[in-house]
């Protein structure tokens, strides 16, 4: 009697099983040909006839950035606005040759300025409309400048260079409207600045002692500078020891966030978040390598580029990053059918729009993602 109830229940599992079994591949057939979630619209912001790519943003969607007007000659900084498209700021300021770095929110651009007829040499630059290009001029002692990021004051940040003693060697800067451009100082050797929030605190990497010559990787440590407490080694911040070495900070939003890329001894160069003491890993893509962070907004969502795979030759591709999400491959949540591939993200501003560059076609363009939830509503 036992055996016979167990065949029986033999017979009657078997059916339920494929039955199971069926269902569940059909489920994946079907998830497997549901199209792509298409999370952010793109647009190209033009060209003035070769290249072109954005390096910051503000939070009306105004993007500044370069465009090459033929390959491999003279950049043109420009500004994008709605409605208006490309201004090119080198036509505005009646120079030649102009990178355009950063925006703020009232259209102020900051960048880099050509002073010697094309000989390598340049100064910071910011452009207001109304006032027009106003040569920033360099540290006392040294030649050149190149022009960073702007904040709501109207601050730029960036490097000095060309020292008679040290032409190569690189120093911080913060220029402030009556204050003149100032030293930041150094950790050792030379030091970059690239990032500045509306308080005036600056970030950037300077070299040590120690640091290697020639490695991106390894360009020193990052740093924070306040005016109160000067030029201070990130590292040194961190209220644990955790493994990490912060090598470059790209940006600090108004909470004191700051992100760049550093080395975890575990798991090599990534991407990292920094506040009050502790430090974020982004990680990075499934099975893939380096991350680095370039920019982020005041909810601390984080943009930049992740490789794909350890190799490092050429296959990054932009990146974004939430606390709810974590870290995502842009070109994963736009349409693919427009032929984009997204390289490089460099700012993100508060209502989540993103700008680049990346390839469309197989052309350098500058780009700038709209999230969908936005762009519908304002439709």
């Amino acid at each position: 009697m036992k055996s016979r109830t167990l065949r029986q229940r033999r017979k009657l599992t078997a059916p339920v099983a494929l039955a199971v079994l069926s269902l569940l591949l059909a489920s994946l057939a079907t998830n497997a040909h549901q199209p792509r979630q298409i999370a952010f619209s793109v647009e190209d912001l033009g060209t003035f006839g070769d290249s072109t790519r954005a390096s910051g943003m503000n939070n009306s969607g105004q993007v500044a950035g370069i465009s090459f007007v033929a390959p491999g000659c003279c950049a043109h900084a420009f500004r994008f606005t709605d409605g208006v498209g490309l201004v090119d700021l080198s036509l505005a300021g009646n120079v030649t040759i102009t990178y355009g770095a950063g925006i703020n929110n009232s259209g102020q651009t900051s960048g880099s300025v050509d002073v010697s007829g094309g000989g390598g040499g340049y100064h910071a630059f910011r452009f207001t409309d109304g006032v027009g290009l106003v040569d920033l001029g360099s540290l006392p002692g040294y030649l050149f400048s190149h022009g960073g990021p702007i904040n709501e004051r109207g601050q730029v940040a960036g490097s000095a260079y060309g020292a008679s003693a040290n032409p190569d060697v690189l120093r911080a800067f913060r220029f402030t409207d009556g204050v003149g451009m100032q030293d930041l100082g150094t950790l050792g050797r030379g030091s970059s600045a690239f990032g500045i929030n509306n308080s005036g605190k600056v970030v950037g990497s300077s070299e040590t002692l120690s640091t290697p010559s020639g490695d991106i990787w390894n360009p020193g440590h990052a740093f924070l500078y306040t005016s109160r407490l000067g030029m201070q080694d990130l590292n040194n911040l961190i209220d644990e020891p955790c493994g990490w070495e912060l090598r470059r900070a790209n940006a600090i939003n108004d909470r004191g966030q700051i992100v760049g890329f550093g080395e975890y001894a575990a798991i090599g160069i990534h991407a990292f978040r920094y506040a009050d003491g502790r430090v974020r890993d982004l990680g990075t893509f499934p099975g893939g390598g380096i991350s680095y962070a370039l920019g982020l907004n005041n909810r601390g969502d984080v943009v930049g580029a992740a490789y794909l795979d350890a190799s490092g030759i050429g296959n990054f591709r932009a990146m974004l990053y939430t606390n709810r999400r974590g870290i995502q491959n842009l070109n994963d949540l736009i349409d693919p059918s427009l032929g984009w591939v997204l390289r490089e993200a460099t700012g993100i501003n508060e209502r989540g729009q993103i700008v680049g560059w990346g390839e469309l076609n197989g052309q350098e363009r500058a780009f700038r993602l709209t999230p969908a939830v936005f762009a519908s509503a304002s439709e």
